[in-house]
């Protein structure tokens, strides 16, 4: 069967009802069981470069506590994406600096 050779069970990516909360709680629990097992936690992260260009920060703050985070996590989510600015430079020619509302630095 080609899709059992190309999905396991715990990829979330591209899955239908399957998203990237879906996989931050997945994460949550293994640490969690793993730490109640004594046992060591390894985690590798990547970037995707465009994966979350357009994500709403008042919508992932609800989404956050809706999800029960800690008040700390959510503090430091609005911190980490508020007061971004960007400006494109094009050969000698630099851009005024605009402010980012939406995205994941």
């Amino acid at each position: 069967m080609i899709f059992a050779a190309v999905y396991t069970f715990n990829r979330m990516g591209g899955r239908k009802n399957h998203s990237a909360v879906d996989a931050v709680m997945n994460l949550i629990h293994d640490i969690q069981l793993a730490r109640a097992n004594n046992n060591t936690v390894s985690c590798v992260l990547l970037d995707i470069k465009g994966a979350f260009d357009h994500i709403s920060l008042a919508q992932l703050v609800k989404i956050l506590k809706k999800l029960k985070m800690s008040k700390t996590a959510i503090k430091w989510t609005i911190s980490f994406m508020q007061k971004r600015r960007l400006s494109l430079i094009f050969d000698d020619n630099q851009s005024d600096f605009q402010e980012i509302e939406s995205g994941i630095p």
